[in-house]
């Protein structure tokens, strides 16, 4: 039987899909409902709906592409 080599993910990856999971939800959120609640008064979520969409998913992108790379380097290795 192989060995199972596991990996653990970098702290500061999970981190950041963290923060850009909340930034891509807030986004989302002020791209649908912004107008309907305001949120806290101090968030202009409307006005900066897709600068915090892209924000988000920009800062999810290492996570995401680690693994790609795994899933691409697997493959590779059994054929």
């Amino acid at each position: 039987m192989g060995q199972n080599k596991h990996q653990r993910l970098p702290l500061n990856w999970i981190f950041l899909d963290v923060l850009g999971t909340i930034l891509l939800g807030l986004g989302l959120f002020g791209l649908f409902a912004g107008d309907e609640i305001d949120m806290f008064g101090f968030l202009e979520l409307r006005d900066y709906a897709w600068q915090y969409i892209i924000g988000g998913v920009i800062l999810m992108l290492p996570l995401y592409t680690h693994f790609i790379k795994k899933i691409l380097a697997g493959r590779s290795s059994k054929q």
